[in-house]
């Protein structure tokens, strides 16, 4: 039996369904899973059980993490922030037909941001805009 050896596996804990998956095909391949740094040898009853135990641990981690960030957002939205990338130069009504008439006659989206000191996003949005 080949040995496959890890230095760390908190890259290979998905979730709690993919851990047992992952170790039957490592066996029909003939490969054992060790992990050095947490010191987990899945050729045993012990390793396996530990190698389950520490992927839903990881999954509870990656759950409450989500959470937390779910609920920052919902807090910061309920305040009034304005989340997302603040735009480089608010655009007047006045600007925008310009972009528009620009775009119409080739201009490429690299050069109208250069001309109207706004970035690419935006004036690939406003010369998409009819």
């Amino acid at each position: 039996m080949s040995c496959a050896p890890q230095d760390n596996s908190h890259r290979d804990d998905r979730s709690v369904s993919h851990l047992p998956r992952a170790l039957e095909t490592f066996v029909a391949f003939g490969i054992a899973f060790v992990s050095l740094s947490e010191q987990i040898d899945t050729t045993t009853p012990a390793g396996k059980m530990t190698f389950t135990v520490v992927g839903a641990v990881a999954e509870l981690d990656r759950s409450l993490i989500g959470e937390r960030v779910r609920a920052g957002l919902r807090n910061a939205k309920a305040k009034g922030t304005l989340l997302g990338r603040p735009p480089l130069l608010d655009l007047s009504p006045s600007d925008i037909p310009g972009m528009r008439r620009d775009r119409r006659s080739k201009m490429s989206f690299s050069a109208i941001p250069a001309k109207d000191r706004t970035s690419t996003w935006t004036a690939f949005h406003v010369g998409k805009q009819r």
